[in-house]
């Protein structure tokens, strides 16, 4: 593994770390396997030299098996309030392919799955998913060789609540792009959609039950492709899309303010010879757009009245600018790849003002690629990043990594069940513990299936003490009641396996927030609630033959 950002620290382990490479290298003559193993021994080196324990934990993964001989992938995965997993996607058997809905437990367990079809022997998609505010599920799908657009929602139980098709028209056909839920329940979604050679798009306004308020068509003659490849929705009454629109001569990227009432569009801004293809809302009702044009990142900061208050670029050759997050503090921060040699993944942040606060480059080692399908900032300004790392050409891994707010490296996860296959992430989300969560495909064999899994995540586990304790003791978290963190002290007695886990006052279990070997003393370790709502939460302890179990509140 290698990171251009920065040279790395290595403390005293440093004078072993070369010799021990040496060793790998001639324990493995298989190039392959010292290649894997270099990697993982580098990222397990810089998580240890930031200074506190970021532990990591696969929680789980669930391949999704459906009917003998099927294949299925995740398209697109979200969560509830309640810590449960909603994947959507596809799945094919030798009746066609059906749009495929799975519900997990927050432990991983199935719950149920659902599958949709719009016609017999048809080719569904599932494509968008979305959560509404009555914690009922959206997903959006098509037919791909009728151009039909399906829209279902279902209860948490899985229950149909009502389906409903947008149709092709005689030389039009559609499929879905983009979808969000607004807080009335109304539902917005953008589509793709294919006439007379031409490439346009459309929105769409559905209410709450199902009835379609309004469609806007945007342009099958005048250019020759045009795209709406981000939809975000304001507080107020108006919406945003982020699209671009293709010539014979160039591309035109461009940002349009529409009302959410009637649909008509308000102002629209235009960036000549370049991509847009995203963009997002802070609270003061700014927004932040990035896009591309082969050679450069572009990103830029507008008023809610359509004015440019700052833009910057980001140079490199064949960079294609993908996602665009914000946190609390509305710094902005733009993900995206590069097609260098190797591929490489960049991050920059910028803070309000536009001013490049920091950027990383990451290419997994000096020999293999990445890229990047999709990317997540939380409130904190932690960023998640999504895809696929060759390390072993010609086959890729599922990639998920983290940068703290600071832009340091914190930790990668790697998954692949057979090195002679390949799986890719597609989409991934966080859930109310901060859990992160991914799906995609990943090869069993012949047969590809969709593969989610769950990584938790235990920031800053500081031994306090190693000298041997009387007996094992659980603490009282402190503050408490606390708002979003705050610490839970332990004392082991005998060195074991130590559980700590979270549980809402039902006793439903939220996370588990601590699961590893550890050596006799006292810990502490922080808990970060900025995704739990306020109320009761109670943690348990498991270590050896030691358990015990205390109350916190969260108040927000």
């Amino acid at each position: 593994m290698k990171f251009n950002h920065k040279r790395v620290q290595i403390n005293s382990a440093e004078a072993n770390v070369s010799s021990f490479v040496k060793f790998l290298s001639s324990s493995y003559k298989d190039t392959i396997n010292f290649i894997y193993l270099f990697t993982i021994l580098l990222s397990v080196i810089l998580i240890y030299s930031t200074g506190r324990t970021q532990i990591v934990n696969e929680q789980w993964v669930a391949r999704y098996s459906g009917s003998e001989n099927s294949n299925s992938q995740g398209s697109d995965v979200t969560s509830n309030i309640n810590g449960d997993v909603y994947v959507t996607g596809n799945i094919t058997d030798s009746n066609g392919s059906g749009i495929l809905t799975i519900k997990y437990n927050s432990s991983g367990q199935e719950i149920w799955a659902r599958t949709y079809n719009t016609s017999v022997n048809s080719s569904d998609y599932g494509i968008v998913s979305e959560v509404d505010i009555n914690q009922d599920l959206l997903i959006c799908g098509s037919e791909s060789s009728n151009g039909i657009v399906a829209l279902i929602k279902y209860n948490s139980s899985g229950d149909t609540l009502w389906t409903r098709s947008y149709p092709r028209s005689t030389s039009v056909s559609n499929s879905p792009v983009k979808m969000k839920t607004d807080v009335d329940g109304s539902i917005f979604v953008t589509l793709i959609s294919t006439g007379n050679d031409n490439y346009g798009y459309t929105i769409l306004k559905y209410s709450a039950n199902g009835s379609l308020f309004w469609k806007r068509q945007y342009s099958y003659d005048q250019y020759f492709y045009e795209r709406a490849n981000a939809l975000v929705l304001g507080e107020d009454n108006y919406f945003y899309t982020a699209d671009y629109r293709v010539t014979d001569s160039n591309s035109i990227g461009y940002i349009i303010k529409h009302d959410k009432i009637s649909g008509d569009s308000i102002w629209s801004l235009n960036f000549p010879y370049y991509i847009s293809t995203d963009l997002v809302i802070d609270k003061e009702g700014m927004i932040f757009s990035t896009g591309n044009n082969n050679s450069q990142f572009f990103t830029c900061k507008i008023n809610p009245s359509g004015e440019i208050l700052w833009n910057r670029n980001y140079n490199g050759i064949g960079v294609n600018a993908v996602k665009i997050g914000i946190d609390t503090n509305n710094n902005c921060y733009v993900a995206g790849y590069r097609f260098s040699n190797p591929p490489r993944i960049a991050v920059i942040k910028y803070n309000t003002l536009g001013d490049e606060i920091w950027t990383r480059l990451y290419d997994g080692s000096a020999s293999t690629s990445c890229l990047l399908s999709d990317f997540l900032v939380e409130k904190n300004g932690d960023c998640y990043i999504g895809g696929s790392n060759t390390v072993i050409p010609p086959y890729s891994d599922y990639l998920t990594m983290k940068y703290n707010t600071n832009g340091d490296f914190i930790w990668m996860k790697r998954y692949n069940l057979y090195r002679t296959h390949s799986d890719y992430v597609y989409s991934l989300t966080n859930d109310n513990t901060g859990s992160i969560i991914v799906t995609g495909l990943s090869y069993n064999n012949l047969i590809y299936s969709c593969t989610t899994i769950k990584y938790s995540q235990t920031v800053g586990v500081d031994q306090i003490s190693n000298q041997i304790p009387l007996s094992g003791r659980l603490e009282q978290n402190y503050p408490n009641p606390f708002n979003p963190s705050t610490k839970i002290r332990y004392s082991i007695k005998e060195n074991s396996k130590v559980i700590i886990k979270i549980y809402d006052q039902l006793g439903k279990e939220f996370s588990t927030l601590l699961d590893q070997y550890q050596n006799t003393g006292v810990y502490e370790i922080d808990f970060h609630g900025d995704n739990l709502s306020s109320g009761i939460y109670f943690y348990s302890i498991d270590a050896g033959n030691f358990r015990d179990t205390k109350r916190m509140i969260l108040v927000k």
